[in-house]
């Protein structure tokens, strides 16, 4: 089968986890024989490519870059990408074209032509931007409905009234929809998409196997040895919750004082900005920011840790942190809102939290680092949990399934 993929971002250059994914899934079609191409898109001219090699795909990456304020209007058509893509995809004449995030450069126009040059049409939503315009911060953790105050709140000037019409119009090109937790399934039909069903995430457990050797150097590097160590990561921004966790960190601070907050990832600037934030709370000294971490590294800071903590403020479409943390055996308290609610399991593999409650957080993570038996019973509970349902076998064969049925 002759596969195109679509997707703004793609590594080596890319910047969030629905290009991984789509890497992932693209990677592994190809080791299945399939043959697999990528029309992707970059922000500066020089990275521009033509069909090249990588991982067993052909990349073809197009240059594309305008001001944000444009993109509720050229996220509908982009005549900077699109006249490529035509030519791109007649070139390629893909059996099956399966776009994941084009909200920002190739545009859901790309749909209205792929269903023209192609024998089927499908999309994976990873996020809520095909109904708002941003991180959407929900009032209360049963808040599904996205409101036309919402929507201005976060597109300020640059609203328009006709883009959500006009994405459902385009997205009745394509065969069928993918979510990638039913929580976002259930946000999309309340705000008016429908043909959606949900193919989760997944993760390799088999690949997660502990490396002792590995897992005590970064002990001794991060001054872990004999610490209780909480762990939070990935972006670090006010929506992802970070200023929740230096509240709940000062809170356990107050009881638990042989702890430490291990934060991953993150640019230069934002650690920096929040390291002064931290010094201010007086929490600075058990607080350690790794800084950047590859992504084959990121299991041994996760196999360090005692307890994973994600609060995030803003809808998360899925929860990558709450698989990886199961992967690593350990409990995860994560968000009320959004796909956290799909993968934890609450008191059993985990807590689903209100992330504004930061007291009885804190209490939670307490309770845990004082009841060893329990923690390691969560933490086992969360990767039986995943094994079984968030496999990478099961993703992909889900998604050929549906690449059949309608190819």
């Amino acid at each position: 089968m002759k596969i195109l993929f679509l997707t703004d971002d793609f590594p080596p250059y890319h910047k969030g986890g629905a290009g991984q994914m789509a890497f992932d899934l693209a990677k592994e079609l190809a080791i299945r024989n399939h043959q697999v191409f990528v029309l992707t898109t970059v922000q500066e001219k020089l990275k521009e490519e033509d069909f090249t090699d990588f991982e067993g795909l052909k990349i073809i990456r197009i240059y594309s870059k305008y001001h944000e304020r444009w993109r509720a209007y050229r996220s509908l058509y982009n005549p900077s990408t699109i006249k490529i893509f035509k030519k791109v995809v007649q070139q390629i004449k893909p059996d099956v074209i399966h776009a994941h995030n084009i909200h920002y450069h190739l545009s859901y126009y790309c749909l209205k032509l792929s269903k023209k040059y192609s024998k089927a049409v499908f999309l994976t939503f990873h996020d809520v931007m095909a109904v708002h315009y941003g991180k959407w911060l929900p009032k209360n953790c049963n808040d599904l409905k996205i409101n036309l105050i919402d929507k201005i709140k976060a597109a300020k000037l640059r609203y328009n009234p006709l883009r959500n019409l006009l994405i459902r119009h385009y997205l009745s090109y394509a065969d069928k929809l993918f979510t990638v937790s039913k929580r976002l399934e259930k946000i999309l039909n309340i705000n008016g998409i429908e043909n959606i069903i949900t193919i989760y995430n997944s993760i390799k457990t088999e690949t997660w196997t502990p490396d002792n050797n590995k897992i005590n150097k970064l002990r001794i590097d991060y001054n872990l040895i004999g610490k209780k160590v909480i762990l939070f990561g990935g972006r670090l921004s006010r929506e992802k919750g970070i200023y929740q966790v230096f509240e709940i960190f000062k809170k356990v601070l107050l009881k638990e004082k042989n702890v430490v907050l291990l934060i991953f990832g993150g640019e230069k600037t934002a650690i920096q900005e929040f390291q002064k934030e931290a010094e201010e709370m007086n929490i600075a000294s058990n607080i350690i920011f790794s800084g950047f971490v590859q992504r084959e590294d990121l299991k041994f800071f996760y196999h360090c840790s005692d307890i994973c903590l994600f609060p995030s403020l803003c809808f998360e479409s899925f929860g990558m942190p709450c698989i990886e943390s199961a992967a690593a055996k350990k409990p995860i308290i994560a968000t009320c809102f959004g796909g956290p609610i799909d993968i934890i399991i609450d008191e059993e593999t985990g807590y689903i939290i209100n992330p504004y409650q930061t007291i009885e957080i804190a209490d939670k993570i307490i309770s845990l680092l004082n009841n060893q038996k329990r923690l390691k019973e969560m933490g086992m509970n969360n990767f039986q949990r995943i094994r079984d349902l968030f496999n990478f076998e099961k993703q992909v064969s889900d998604i050929l399934f549906w690449y059949n049925k309608k190819y």
